[in-house]
C-alpha cells in the first residue's frame, strides 16, 4: 500500500514522513497521510460533514477578501 502513496500524502501531495491512515470504526486501511492531514482528520474525528463546513467557511472568507 505504501508504494501506492509514492512517498507523498494521498490527500495533499506533500512529500514528507507519512502516517498510516485507517478507518477508526472498522480498522480498515485507507492510505498514507502527512502529519498535517492526519492530525486534521483526527481533530475532526472522521466527521467529514464538519470538515466540509470548515472548507466552505474558509473559501467564503477568501472570496470576501478578494471582493473587499
Amino acid at each position: 500500500m505504501k508504494a501506492e502513496a509514492s512517498g507523498a500524502c494521498q490527500a495533499c501531495g506533500r512529500v514528507e514522513k507519512l502516517h498510516f491512515d485507517h478507518d477508526h470504526e472498522t480498522g480498515e486501511p485507507r492510505g498514507f497521510l502527512c502529519h498535517s492531514c492526519n492530525t486534521t482528520e483526527g481533530a475532526f474525528k472522521d466527521d467529514y460533514s464538519r470538515l466540509l463546513r470548515l472548507y466552505d467557511y474558509c473559501t467564503k472568507q477568501r472570496r470576501l477578501k478578494l471582493v473587499g
